[in-house]
């Protein structure tokens, strides 16, 4: 979690809506997923309900093409190591 942590901390939501196609939200909660936040803690971080929160995560592995939230995490550290 700590080295994901690292990775994630290089990159911006700029960065991911240029190079994954996600939406500026969607780039913010990728960034928190790959913290390993949960839904609960991505609502309150961003002031939003965790129904809220819960749909953007689903709409993120979906655009990501990620089964789970920690490939989420290993995504982003893909897109570290290509940048």
């Amino acid at each position: 979690r700590d080295a994901t942590a690292r990775d994630s901390a290089t990159l911006t939501p700029g960065l991911l809506v240029r190079v994954c196609g996600l939406t500026e939200r969607q780039a913010e909660v990728a960034l928190l997923i790959a913290e390993g936040r949960s839904n609960q803690e991505i609502a309150e971080r961003l002031g939003i309900s965790r129904f809220t929160a819960r749909n953007h995560v689903e709409r993120v592995l979906a655009r990501l093409e990620c089964e789970s939230r920690w490939q989420v995490a290993r995504t982003l550290r893909d897109v570290v190591g290509a940048t």
